[in-house]
C-alpha cells in the first residue's frame, strides 16, 4: 500500500518548484544586461568612421546618418548595436556630434552617449568657401566649344545632353578647386532658360573646395538668333 502524503508537504513541495524555477530568468536578464554593457563600453568613438570629413556636423541626419557615419561592427558578441543622433548635440564650431549609442538583445536594450570629432568645422568651412571664391571671381566668360556650330544653333536647343558641346567647364586647378556648369532652368522647370531672341544661355558656374562652394551665373552668347 502507498503511504498517504501530508497535504501540507505537497504544497510545500510546490512553492520549492515555483522558487526554483524564477531566478534562471533573473540569471539569464543579468546576464544579457552585463553583456550589453560589456559591449558597450567596448564601443569608442575609433569605432566610427567619418566617410566625408569635408562635411559639417550640421549635414549629418536620420536620412544619411549611416552611409555618413559608420560602425567598425555592429554586432558584439551577441549584442545588436544601433546609434541616432542626440538631440541639439550638433556643434559645428567644434566639428562634433554626440551619439546615442543602444545595445540591444532580444528586448532588453541600454544605451550610453559617445561624442565623435573630426568633422569639418565652420571656420573650416569658410577658409575653403574663401578658396573657392577667389577661383571664380576671374571667370567672367565661358569658353565656347565649336563656334560653327552655336552660330547656326538656337540656345533653346540646348539641353543637358548636349550642353557640353557647346560650353567648356573650367579645367580643375592645382590647388585642388573643382568647376561644375549646370543648367538654371525657367519657371516651368522644363527647359534651359534661354533667350532665342538675343541667343543667350545662362548658366550657373560653380567653384568647389573641400566642401565649400561658391557659384555664379554667366551668359553664353553666338548663338542663332530668331
Amino acid at each position: 500500500m502507498f503511504k498517504q502524503i501530508n497535504k501540507k508537504s505537497l504544497i510545500g513541495i510546490g512553492a520549492l518548484a515555483v522558487v526554483s524555477i524564477l531566478p534562471i530568468s533573473v540569471v539569464a536578464c543579468a546576464s544579457n544586461s552585463s553583456k550589453i554593457e560589456s559591449a558597450l563600453n567596448s564601443i569608442v568613438a575609433t569605432n566610427f568612421t567619418i566617410s566625408n570629413k569635408n562635411k559639417l556636423a550640421s549635414e549629418i541626419n536620420l536620412t544619411n546618418l549611416t552611409t555618413e557615419l559608420t560602425i567598425t561592427r555592429a554586432v558584439i558578441d551577441g549584442v545588436s548595436i544601433t546609434y541616432s543622433i542626440k538631440q541639439k548635440s550638433v556643434n559645428d564650431t567644434t566639428g562634433t556630434i554626440t551619439l546615442i549609442v543602444t545595445g540591444t538583445i532580444r528586448s532588453l536594450t541600454r544605451t550610453k552617449n559617445l561624442e565623435i570629432s573630426g568633422f569639418q568645422t565652420t571656420e573650416q568651412r569658410n577658409a575653403n568657401i574663401a578658396i573657392a571664391q577667389e577661383a571664380i571671381n576671374p571667370i567672367t566668360v565661358l569658353e565656347r566649344t565649336q563656334l560653327n556650330q552655336i552660330a547656326t544653333t538656337l540656345a533653346s536647343s540646348v539641353d543637358i545632353s548636349n550642353l557640353d558641346l557647346f560650353v567648356q567647364t573650367p579645367f580643375p586647378l592645382g590647388n585642388g578647386v573643382r568647376f561644375t556648369l549646370s543648367p538654371i532652368f525657367s519657371t516651368s522647370m522644363e527647359q534651359i532658360k534661354t533667350d532665342d531672341t538675343t541667343g543667350t544661355l545662362a548658366l550657373r558656374l560653380t567653384a568647389s573646395f573641400n566642401g565649400g562652394s561658391v557659384s555664379k551665373v554667366l551668359t553664353v552668347d553666338g548663338f542663332k538668333k530668331i
